[in-house]
């Protein structure tokens, strides 16, 4: 089953966005490691996936900051932990897939979290037990928040940029067994990742529009980057030509 491309312009809490979409099959979901390369250049449809390293004088340029796995194993150094380096010892959120259900019968959850094992709803999960997880900042769908809660996650979270409006990577579970992979552009001035919405506006245009009850919001500003196919034609969308080593991809 492939997946399906769509755009248009949405005004979130009185800003002006331009989104860009693919909906998926939960199973047709695969992270990966793309290495040094643009999401357009990458052979893969998708969106670019959790935070890494940008900092290419670091011998750890490129390292992921976000958990980062397929089949149980993680795709890219340090893809494995939520903060390997400063973040808080709370980790981050993920969205997580696993292979086989839980005895409750979980098949997809999002938790804040540093590593696996993790223990949710009671049960100890193991890597292994992973179809695909990747991690990013918390997007709390299943609660009800204020904008001054919802932030105050985000600090504790240690999110970047979380106020700032700039261009953003999300994925989300919208039930049915579908996923969205949205990148949130300015409605004005779509080639510009220094311009966009918060991540607070993230949130609402994931409940809003999409019906999510699960999310986080991934790597974003001039990571944000989309692949898609549109009839026979293959086109992508960034604001600039930053690599990006990890992706959500699908099949189109």
């Amino acid at each position: 089953m492939t997946a399906t491309y769509d755009y248009g312009a949405y005004t979130v809490n009185g800003k002006n966005l331009h989104l860009k979409w693919l909906e998926a099959d939960i199973n047709e979901v695969t992270i990966r490691n793309v290495g040094a390369t643009t999401v357009g250049n990458s052979g893969y449809y998708g969106v670019n996936g959790t935070f890494f390293d940008n900092s290419s004088s670091s011998s750890t340029y490129g390292y992921l900051t976000g958990i980062a796995i397929q089949n149980g194993s993680i795709v890219r150094q340090a893809g494995g932990t939520q903060d390997y380096t400063t973040f808080s010892s709370g980790g981050r959120g993920a969205l997580v897939k696993l292979s086989n259900n839980l005895a409750d019968g979980t098949f997809l959850f999002e938790k804040r979290f540093y590593e696996f094992p993790v223990t949710h709803n009671g049960y100890t999960i193991q890597q292994s037990n992973v179809q695909w997880a990747i991690g990013g900042i918390s997007l709390y769908l299943g609660e009800t928040l204020t904008e001054s809660a919802f932030n105050s996650r985000m600090v504790s979270e240690k999110a970047p940029s979380y106020s700032s409006n700039v261009a953003r990577t999300a994925i989300g579970y919208k039930g049915a067994n579908k996923v969205i992979l949205c990148t949130f552009f300015d409605g004005n001035d779509l080639w510009n990742g220094g311009k966009g919405c918060t991540i607070w506006d993230v949130r609402t245009v994931m409940k809003d529009k999409f019906g999510c009850t699960m999310g986080v919001n991934l790597d974003g500003g001039g990571s944000t980057q989309i692949r898609f196919k549109q009839g026979t034609s293959s086109n992508y969308h960034e604001t600039e030509a930053r690599k990006i080593f990890s992706m959500v991809t699908v099949p189109m």
